[in-house]
């Protein structure tokens, strides 16, 4: 299934057709409106659905999603045995899907996607262990693993996404949600209190409790009700006091697990979670908690160039792998940072970092295929520098995840297909000041000044991208296609048919 968020640029190609056609039979052609709408970004889910699949689980009939598609065949797979043969589905990746299908059913209304995502949160509640705690893997005959250590029946990342999701499906559905399903989520908010009243973070990590974080917020959203507020009130306390260091000192502001822990690019939701947090609790200091890291860490990803997998709290980066896992939380978390404050350049940062996704990345090649739906599970490097073309659950969907979230913000849409000029930096302790990000509408020159970066745009002058077009060899569809493109030239100085 395809889909273009952005519907504006496929409009005027349809009058623009239309006009063309009567111009050849003598009607002239009539001016299109001049448009300003970036480009559309395609949402094709034609590889998660060739990756889901049915089940029976815990007696429930379910959907889920295979762990892995390797290439050149992607068929889809489940674990190998480096990962002790988990199973071939997990709680993680059906959560994570079942949230995107349920924001893409709110904004179109396809009751396919809401069929695949009532399947995935089937698989999700099945898991549920009666106690608001979760097992995350089963095998291809929909058996549970209760022993492996990433599947064990407890409160940790399988148990946060499983509330993320049941938390989406509240906003999205309503009283459509199926009565099996609010008895799974009630139960986990239950447990995930315990371990929130007790000061602990879900599964002693940062990004667990952020997802969960993001669960309970869009069911607050949805059902407003001062306990549960209050529980994301102290939730999100938590993670506040996580953030290290300043915009000066390592590592600049970012939510660390311990004082001792590296941060992980990794699912890093903590900015997107506090932002999302301060609006629906009314709580601003939390938004201004999420600029910390934005402002500080994220700032210094986007004058070194690259996103690092890691940093360590003296600042140390580790540069590979790099994952859209990683990647798509960053842009995520910009743009829910933009929705929050109102600026704009926080928008522009989030396209430019999801841009890693269509190309602006150290192998220089599209990670995301919008023909097929795939991306690519990751550049590994740096000598030799390796793109895995493999195309598994968590890279397909987290990928999704960041398109979709840029796709629905004009401003970040007009810069997922800009790139950095120059050298990238070895070392996030010595970024440029500036940095120089070129792309279709011309440069943008990124600037650190007092502490927050300073975005200067100028249009134009990068030069126009060129494409050629092969008509048929006969008269009437020369004309047509001359026709078509001095109209098209006439009104896209930046993009030049030929």
């Amino acid at each position: 299934m395809t889909r273009a968020p952005c519907t504006r640029v496929a409009g005027r190609m349809m009058r623009m057709l239309a006009s063309v056609a009567l111009a050849g039979c003598g009607h002239g052609l009539p001016p299109l409106p001049r448009s300003d709408a970036p480009p559309p970004v395609t949402l094709n889910f034609a590889h998660l659905r060739h990756l889901t699949r049915d089940l029976t689980v815990a007696g429930h009939s379910v959907r889920v999603v295979a762990l892995y598609a390797n290439a050149p065949s992607y068929v889809p797979t489940g674990s190998p045995r480096r990962d002790g043969f988990e199973g071939i589905a997990s709680v993680d990746d059906a959560a994570r899907a079942a949230v995107l299908y349920l924001r893409d059913y709110e904004t179109t209304g396809d009751t396919l996607v809401r069929h695949e995502a009532l399947g995935l949160l089937a698989f999700v509640a099945a898991m549920e262990q009666g106690d608001g705690e979760f097992l995350n893997f089963v095998d291809t005959a929909g058996r549970e693993n209760r022993t492996a250590v990433s599947s064990r029946k407890s409160m940790s990342f399988w148990a946060a996404r499983g509330l993320w999701a049941f938390g989406e499906a509240e906003q999205v559905l309503g009283a459509g949600l199926p009565s099996a399903l609010r008895g799974a989520r009630d139960r986990a908010v239950t447990r995930m209190a315990r371990d929130i009243d007790a000061g602990r973070l879900i599964g002693g990590s940062a990004t667990a409790t952020s997802e969960a974080l993001l669960g309970l917020l869009a069911f607050e959203r949805a059902a407003p009700d001062p306990a549960r507020a209050a529980l994301a009130l102290r939730t999100a306390r938590l993670l506040v006091a996580l953030a290290h260091g300043d915009a000066t000192h390592a590592p600049w502001g970012a939510h660390l697990d311990t004082p001792a822990s590296a941060w992980h690019a990794w699912g890093a939701r903590t900015v997107a979670a506090l932002a999302e947090a301060g609006v629906v609790l009314a709580h601003p200091e939390l938004i201004a908690a999420a600029r910390v890291e934005a402002d500080g860490l994220w700032s210094r990803f986007l004058l070194a160039a690259p996103v690092p997998a890691s940093v360590a709290p003296d600042g140390a980066a580790e540069w590979y792998p790099q994952i859209a896992y990683g990647v798509g939380s960053i842009a995520e978390g910009l743009v829910a940072l933009a929705d929050a404050t109102g600026e704009r350049r926080y928008a522009v940062e989030g396209g430019l970092v999801a841009a890693w996704l269509l190309g602006a990345n150290p192998a220089g090649i599209a990670m995301y295929d919008a023909h097929t739906g795939r991306t690519f599970d990751g550049v590994d490097g740096p000598a030799p520098l390796r793109l895995n073309r493999n195309a598994g659950a968590e890279s397909t969907v987290e990928s999704l995840l960041a398109l979709q979230a840029v796709s629905r913000n004009a401003d970040a849409v007009e810069y997922l297909r800009y790139r950095p000029a120059g050298a990238t930096s070895p070392s996030l302790a010595s970024v440029p000041a500036a940095r120089t990000y070129t792309g279709p509408g011309g440069r943008l020159e990124l600037r650190m000044r007092g502490g927050r970066l300073e975005l200067t745009e100028s249009h134009g002058p990068a030069g126009p991208i060129t494409l050629t077009y092969w008509p048929a060899a006969n008269p009437s569809e020369v004309r047509l296609a001359t026709l078509l493109t001095e109209h098209w030239n006439r009104e896209h100085p930046d993009v030049q048919v030929r």
